[in-house]
């Protein structure tokens, strides 16, 4: 094969490589317009998420309690918090009251996506990257919404059965989505695929530790051990005389 032939092979070879990614480039532009840039709105009905976001926070402590289970006070207290703190803010559509009511209202009644979606009026996308991003602002309140007690008394009518008790510990189980490998590990003895989260809270009812992340599979006593052990912020703090 001469020069010619193999600058002509060369260039035909060139002229097809470039045809293909063109084309896909075409292909994965029109395909991000039509779902990003040409999305139709999910519902007729304008400002629906508003609407419902009102009928549950506007009307009485009873209804708030119900659908997001917080008191109404408690959860202006909560939207203050976050916008002072600028970890959420008033998008063009979505309100700050209305991301943190779609995300109580998920967590609350362990609501699926397609379910919240068709209440308040929102695509699918949108319910999931705001539930994420009300996630990640709650995380970043935790110095401030987890207080260890303040002391080791306990109310009087305590005293006769809990004498020297300064809270109660236990574990439960939430449900867990992860990848198909990692079932076996995280099925717990019902069954089901959670994970086995510890919580510890004093006898105000208030949280004074939480450890997530151990697969459903794992015995009470070895996340207990885990977190006695643990070191830093991370460590269950257990009083000694």
């Amino acid at each position: 094969m001469d020069n010619e032939q193999w600058n002509d092979e060369a260039y035909r070879k060139c002229r097809k490589i470039i045809v293909l990614a063109a084309t896909a480039c075409a292909i994965a532009a029109n395909k991000y317009r039509k779902l990003y840039l040409s999305k139709d709105p999910y519902r007729g009905e304008a400002l629906r998420g508003l609407v419902e976001t009102e009928r549950i926070i506007g009307v009485s402590d009873t209804t708030c309690r119900s659908l997001i289970r917080m008191s109404r006070r408690a959860f202006f207290s909560l939207a203050e918090m976050v916008r002072h703190r600028g970890f959420l803010y008033d998008s063009k559509f979505v309100t700050v009251e209305e991301q943190l009511v779609i995300y109580l209202h998920t967590i609350g009644h362990n609501a699926k996506n397609r379910v919240v979606l068709h209440q308040f009026g929102h695509s699918g996308e949108t319910i999931s990257r705001y539930f994420n991003r009300v996630l990640c602002a709650i995380l970043q309140l935790h110095t401030e919404l987890l207080k260890p007690p303040r002391s080791t008394t306990q109310p009087k009518k305590y005293l006769r059965y809990f004498n020297n008790c300064i809270g109660a510990i236990d574990g439960t189980h939430i449900p867990a989505w992860v990848s198909v490998d990692q079932h076996r590990r995280f099925r717990d003895r019902k069954g089901n695929i959670s994970q086995n989260i510890l919580a510890a809270c004093d006898f105000d009812m208030r949280y004074t530790y939480i450890l997530s992340g151990w697969e459903g599979s794992a015995s009470d006593s070895r996340i207990l051990d885990d977190a006695i052990h643990k070191e830093g912020e991370e460590k269950i703090v257990v009083p000694r005389d």
